[in-house]
């Protein structure tokens, strides 16, 4: 059985950025900033992550997202960003606000 990674693979508040092939049932890019993560199960070949999307798309951006990564994609570099940066296009939320007409989407009323 292997050892335990000293350090969690991910955690709350750091970035995941999963492509199609990194995550099960995978059809896009994803990146999650994450809220939650499933306990580290050693016999598991994934871990389940729980957030919400970042994306430059406005449709997408901020709804929750799940999925279930694969531990060995979590380990490359690049895939996991320790501590949550700021979103793509910060003030998304707010500029969708403001034009309602053109971003039409449900996260915008909120």
């Amino acid at each position: 059985m292997p050892e335990p990674d000293p350090e969690p693979l991910v955690r709350a508040d750091d970035r995941v950025t999963l492509a199609p092939t990194d995550y099960q049932g995978g059809r896009r890019s994803l990146t999650i900033d994450v809220s939650k993560v499933s306990p580290d199960m050693p016999w598991c070949d994934w871990i389940l992550i729980v957030g919400t999307e970042a994306s430059d798309r406005p449709d997408r951006d901020g709804m929750p997202v799940s999925a279930r990564a694969v531990k060995e994609a979590l380990r490359r570099p690049g895939v996991v960003a320790r501590g949550q940066p700021p979103g793509p296009y910060p003030g998304l939320v707010e500029l969708a606000r403001r034009n309602r007409e053109q971003y039409p989407h449900r996260w915008t009323r909120t």
